[in-house]
């Protein structure tokens, strides 16, 4: 069998693929989310990871998008959270979430991309948590 050619031993796609469904099922298991069959490839399940009902019944509801790079950034450009965004809002019914796995030297950068309202919802849901007597006074 013939192998391809690896100029300066760069990941094959089998080992790129291999390394993005670790990565998903990790973000799964950390959130209590599902992976998506195929990462989204079915045009009835888009995204890599699921939690939650949808943002209606469930403010916790994400669909995240994954992305990794052994580089030393990643740009994240309108054109892309939009693609995010119309998958999570119109196919899934969830808020929008894009998970980045940054390895730069070694350090191993996990973050979470999401939308500033929602993030906002977040802190008001955790604040109302620590506080019960506060729900309804806004």
């Amino acid at each position: 069998m013939v192998r391809p050619f690896n100029f300066l031993n760069e990941p094959t796609a089998k080992q790129k693929r291999s390394r993005s469904m670790k990565q998903e099922k990790r973000l799964a298991k950390k959130t209590g989310g599902k992976t998506q069959a195929g990462s989204g490839a079915v045009w009835s399940s888009k995204g890599d990871v699921k939690t939650g009902t949808n943002f209606l019944e469930d403010d916790l509801a994400f669909l995240y998008e994954c992305k990794q790079t052994k580089g030393k950034g990643f740009r994240v450009s309108t054109d892309l959270w939009n693609e995010i965004r119309d998958k999570a809002l119109k196919t899934e019914g969830k808020r929008p979430a894009l998970q980045l796995e940054l390895d730069i030297d070694e350090q191993n950068l996990h973050l979470v991309v999401i939308d500033e309202n929602d993030w906002l919802e977040i802190l008001d849901i955790v604040k109302n948590f620590r506080n019960p007597q506060s729900i309804g006074r806004n």
